[in-house]
């Protein structure tokens, strides 16, 4: 019989994981001035576990947006498709990123960051690659000397067979 893993809480820094459950649950804290929370639970693929609570109120934020919609824009970039809460479950299952801060009463909050891996077309980063290098990026020029060309110049001779 496999031993079931065990989770742990995560710390202070980014991280990348999977949404396992998203719901709406009652403030927190009695002084509050939400109306509800939104509690997003993640876990990481080294089973890492964090909770992640937004804040449904009409406090504003430093920038002066209300903090719900902070965390209905929030919400929809998680995927969710309309400001529904009655539609949180679809969020189950969908990539997240978050990072962990310390409060000042020694705990760690988590936070979902816009950090996510957007992959990027191959040949879009050969022409980046190529810019940097200081080419065009198609029809580059062979570099003089013996300067490494990562596009090619490679006259195959020198390969090693597979055996």
């Amino acid at each position: 019989m496999m031993e079931p893993k065990a989770y742990y809480q995560l710390g202070v820094g980014n991280h990348t994981g999977v949404i396992t459950d998203a719901k709406v649950i009652q403030p927190r804290f009695e002084n509050s001035s939400a109306r509800f929370e939104v509690k997003i639970s993640a876990v990481t693929n080294n089973y890492g576990k964090a909770d992640i609570y937004m804040e449904m109120s009409e406090d504003y934020t430093p920038d002066g947006t209300p903090r719900y919609q902070l965390a209905l824009n929030t919400l929809a970039e998680l995927g969710l498709p309309t400001p529904d809460m009655t539609k949180l479950n679809v969020l189950k299952g969908k990539p997240i990123s978050f990072f962990g801060k310390e409060s000042k009463g020694g705990y760690v909050n988590f936070y979902v960051s816009k950090n996510f891996d957007v992959e990027v077309d191959n040949k879009d980063a050969n022409a980046k690659l190529a810019a940097m290098l200081g080419k065009s990026g198609s029809g580059a020029a062979k570099p003089s000397g013996n300067a490494f060309d990562p596009f090619g110049g490679n006259n195959d001779d020198d390969d090693v067979p597979f055996a």
